[in-house]
């Protein structure tokens, strides 16, 4: 009965790592395909070692990059600080090292002034942040942005913290 047993256990055991060999596959990536599943894992841990001051998550679009607005820009200004050039010329090594896939950047806004206001401004910001990865050599026609001003929080704009959440650029890698 133990040998039966024994002669059993490892017959599936060979199965299964029958079963587990026979299932992998193995993929070239090559610019202007879409983004396979570990092309876009190897991206967003690049991009995490790279920019540990931003926020980076997979989300359904593909790789989310989160920049707080203070890192990129001064209060109510669309100009980079020189800080955002070091990180924005970090963010392009990588997107250079990953030609494929669509940019989309969003600038957002808390409450603070006119909804104009805040739309001009958050549209300016990401504007800011295309023309600089342009400027290192990311093709422009990869590139879209949208400006939300305060439409789409993230926190509470009735608290400083939940405001400051709410200013920031968020920048979408899409297959």
């Amino acid at each position: 009965m133990k040998r039966i047993l024994v002669l059993l256990f490892i017959g599936i055991t060979l199965a299964g790592i029958h079963a587990c060999k026979s299932r992998k596959t193995v993929k070239s990536f090559s610019p202007g395909e879409a983004f396979s599943v570990s092309s876009a894992d190897s991206q967003l841990v690049e991009l995490k070692r790279q920019l540990p001051q931003a926020e980076i998550s997979r989300v359904p679009k593909g790789i989310k990059v989160t920049f707080a607005s203070g890192i990129l820009f001064a209060v109510n200004a669309s100009s980079l600080s020189s800080p955002a050039q070091e990180y924005l010329e970090k963010l392009a090594g990588v997107l250079q090292r990953h030609p494929a896939g669509r940019i989309l950047i969003e600038g957002h806004t808390d409450i603070t002034g006119t909804t104009d206001y805040n739309k001009t401004l958050s549209e300016k910001r990401a504007e800011s942040v295309k023309t600089y990865l342009v400027n290192q050599g990311i093709v422009p026609d990869r590139i879209n942005t949208a400006g939300y001003g305060e439409a789409r929080p993230v926190a509470t704009n009735s608290t400083p913290q939940g405001q400051e959440k709410n200013r920031r650029v968020e920048l979408f890698i899409m297959p």
